[in-house]
């Protein structure tokens, strides 16, 4: 008996010997990473390994590509739980049509939570196509972002911060109040920019244009008065709806303005129809469209406040002359 446990434990030393020094060891070897690869793989067939977003980061990312001004992007993300569990028992293209519709309105939600992050950026695009595909088995959704179209470059819209943060400082004392920063704001867009739409077959529409070139539209009014106004500690918004203008031959444009938020009240500020548009560019500027309430502006100024990427304040009164 002692002989035969003697053998066996001579057996096993020396087996584990030639497993180690064996002449067959490089070939055996040389197939572990391979087997170790082909277990991966069939393990990879039930966990998959998901580079998707949480839904809660989507809208940063949107953003930061966005100020990238990327053209094309993708983005993958997980679909809100709620929305397939909501849907578990309907099968079919009942179950599509009804997921399609739940995605569409999540998507509308994160590309607005994008924007209101940056509500300059929002008017910065000038238009964008996405398109969506969602897997039923992964739950996910990737984002196709193309064809984005932008009316500043990065590059110009870091010129306007610059730029207008020293034409605050120069502007603005610190002793002013807030009536008398935004007024000061007004008069130095009404007095430095001259209305043009088109100039040379480009259009003029950005506050780059307004800043640099003298030369812009509403967008270009609206927008270099939001980062002049952001930079003098002013709470203010662009609003974008359409208007009757004078200078149009009266007919209803698209229109961009300013709500401006002074002593906690909220007014309506359009530079645009406050510049004079004439033979003379020496012209004072108009106080017509300076801090009014709704009810004054909506004579020729219409919006949809659902339209707008912030909850839209209301313009109650009329800033006391």
């Amino acid at each position: 008996m002692r002989k035969f446990l003697a053998g066996i434990l001579l057996l096993g030393i020396g087996a584990g010997a030639f497993w180690f020094t064996g002449p067959y060891w490089p070939e055996i070897a040389s197939t572990i990473p391979t087997l170790k690869k082909a277990v991966e793989d069939i393990q990879g067939l039930h966990v998959v390994k998901s580079d998707a977003l949480p839904k809660e980061e989507v809208p940063m990312v949107i953003a930061r590509h966005l100020q990238n001004r990327d053209q094309t992007f993708t983005i993958k993300y997980k679909v809100d739980p709620q929305i397939i569990n909501k849907y578990q028992e309907v099968v079919g293209t009942e179950r599509k049509n009804q997921i399609t519709k739940e995605i569409d309105l999540e998507f509308k939600r994160l590309f607005d939570h994008a924007l209101r992050e940056d509500e300059y950026l929002e008017h910065v695009i000038e238009k964008y196509t996405c398109r969506w595909t969602y897997s039923d088995w992964t739950k996910e959704v990737t984002l196709y972002f193309d064809e984005i179209v932008y009316r500043e470059s990065k590059q110009e819209t870091e010129a306007v911060d610059v730029v207008a943060e020293r034409l605050v400082d120069k502007l603005i004392r610190p002793e002013m109040t807030e009536y008398q920063k935004v007024k000061k704001i007004h008069d130095y867009i009404v007095n430095h920019v001259k209305y043009v739409l088109v100039d040379n077959g480009r259009e003029k529409n950005t506050a780059y244009t307004a800043l640099f070139e003298k030369r812009s539209a509403c967008y270009g009014y609206s927008m270099l008065a939001y980062k002049m106004l952001e930079k003098a500690g002013v709470d203010a918004h662009i609003v974008t709806g359409k208007a009757i203008a004078d200078f149009n031959d009266g007919k209803l444009v698209g229109h961009a303005w300013n709500l401006v938020k002074i002593k906690g009240q909220w007014y309506h500020m359009d530079v645009t129809f406050d510049d004079p548009i004439g033979p003379s560019d020496a012209q004072k500027p108009f106080y017509d469209y300076f801090l009014i309430s709704d009810k004054r502006i909506k004579k020729n100024h219409f919006w949809n406040p659902e339209e707008q990427k912030y909850d839209m304040p209301v313009a109650e009164r009329s800033y006391p002359r």
